[in-house]
């Protein structure tokens, strides 16, 4: 933290990113905090940390607004509706129409529509 008072970010920013892991590591939860708000104050946007619950691929692997996103992409909207019905942006919705297609393995809005009305079919 008295690196980054003084100026030298890159330093500070060399420092407490193995600090961070080696505070996780301990399961110091305190630590971990205040390590990751020095790194906030570098511009250093810290992610959860851990194991995730949810698998990395297939529909298990959606969040709910995902699942959402996807139903509404099946009924054939665009990104700019299913933005206002769910009132987010349309960059967010690109954003889950890009990961629903990668966790699905597929290239298409369409292999989406045919995937969600297989799945509804089970």
């Amino acid at each position: 933290m008295l690196l980054t008072r003084r100026g030298h970010r890159d330093e500070a920013r060399h420092e407490l990113e193995p600090a961070a892991a080696g505070c996780q590591a301990l399961n110091a939860a305190w630590n971990v905090a205040r390590v990751d708000a020095g790194l906030r104050e570098l511009g250093v946007r810290c992610g959860a940390r851990g194991t995730r619950g949810r698998p990395i691929h297939g529909w298990q692997s959606l969040t709910n607004t995902a699942l959402k996103v996807a139903g509404l992409v099946a009924e054939g909207l665009f990104n700019p509706n299913v933005a206002e019905r769910l009132f987010i942006s349309r960059r967010t919705v690109q954003i889950h129409v890009s990961s629903i297609l990668a966790k699905l393995d597929l290239t298409s809005r369409v292999e989406v529509a045919i995937r969600m009305a297989q799945q509804d079919a089970r």
